[in-house]
C-alpha cells in the first residue's frame, strides 16, 4: 500500500456531544505525518498510530478509513464530492497554509463544477443543518462566482432563485429571493393600503364603505 502523499480521512470519535466526527492526517512524499484534525477516542496522532491504520484499514474504534492519494486526479475528485463540504474547505484552507507544491487538494463548486483550490474563494451556502449531537453543516459548496450570482441583492443571502424585482428605493432591478420579495410585497400593499384610506378620508374615493376597503375594517 502506498503510504507516502496520501490525505487519509478516518472516524476519530468527536467531542463530547458528538456522535462522530471525521478526522484526518497527511503523509507527505517524504514519508512526514501531519495530524491535520484529530478528536475523541480514535483520534490519530502519531505517525506509528497513522501506518498502523493504514494497515489494517481500521483500528479498535473504528474502520470508517478513507484515502485519497494526492498524485491521483480521481482520488482527488473523489476527496472533493465525498466529502463533507466544511471538511472540504478546513482542509483546501490547511493544505494552502501548508504551501506543499506536490500536494493541492481542491474542492468542486455544485453549481457550475469549477476547482477550487483557494479556500478564500469558496463559499459555503445557507443550507447549514444538523448531523448529530452539537454539530452542523452544509451540503451546498460554491466558487465565489456563483455564491455571487445568487446572491440576494436586498438581504445578501444565497439563493439560487432569485427573482428579479425593483425596490421603491431603488430604479434598478434588484435579484431578491423569495423571503425579501413577500417582504417587499407586503410593505408594498401596506404602502397602498395607506394611501388608500388617505384619499377615502380626505376626498371619499373610495368609498370607506365599499369592497375595495374591505381590509380596513378586517384589519385586526
Amino acid at each position: 500500500m502506498n503510504t507516502k502523499n496520501i490525505l487519509v480521512q478516518y472516524d476519530g470519535g468527536g467531542y463530547d456531544g458528538c456522535i462522530w466526527e471525521f478526522n484526518f492526517f497527511y503523509i507527505d512524499k517524504t514519508g512526514k505525518f501531519y495530524d491535520i484534525f484529530s478528536s475523541g477516542v480514535g483520534g490519530i496522532t502519531t505517525k506509528n498510530a497513522a501506518l498502523d491504520l493504514l494497515q489494517n484499514m481500521g483500528n479498535s474504534f473504528s474502520n470508517k478509513v478513507y484515502i485519497y492519494n494526492l498524485d491521483d486526479k480521481t482520488k482527488l475528485k473523489e476527496f472533493a464530492t465525498e466529502c463533507n463540504a466544511c471538511n472540504v474547505r478546513s482542509i483546501v484552507a490547511w493544505f494552502n497554509q501548508h504551501n506543499d507544491p506536490d500536494a493541492e487538494p481542491f474542492a468542486i463548486c455544485s453549481e457550475c463544477g469549477q476547482e477550487i483550490t483557494d479556500a478564500d474563494d469558496i463559499c459555503l451556502a445557507t443550507d447549514f443543518h444538523g448531523c448529530g449531537g452539537l454539530a452542523i453543516t452544509a451540503d451546498t459548496l460554491l466558487c465565489s462566482d456563483c455564491y455571487y450570482l445568487g446572491q440576494c441583492d436586498c438581504c445578501n443571502e444565497y439563493d439560487k432563485t432569485t427573482t428579479a424585482r425593483t425596490r421603491p428605493d431603488n430604479q434598478e432591478e434588484d435579484y431578491m429571493c423569495d423571503g425579501c420579495v413577500e417582504d417587499l410585497e407586503e410593505q408594498e400593499e401596506q404602502e397602498e393600503q395607506t394611501d388608500m384610506a388617505f384619499s377615502s378620508f380626505l376626498t371619499g374615493d373610495p368609498d370607506m364603505f365599499s369592497n375595495e376597503m374591505r381590509w380596513f375594517w378586517n384589519a385586526e
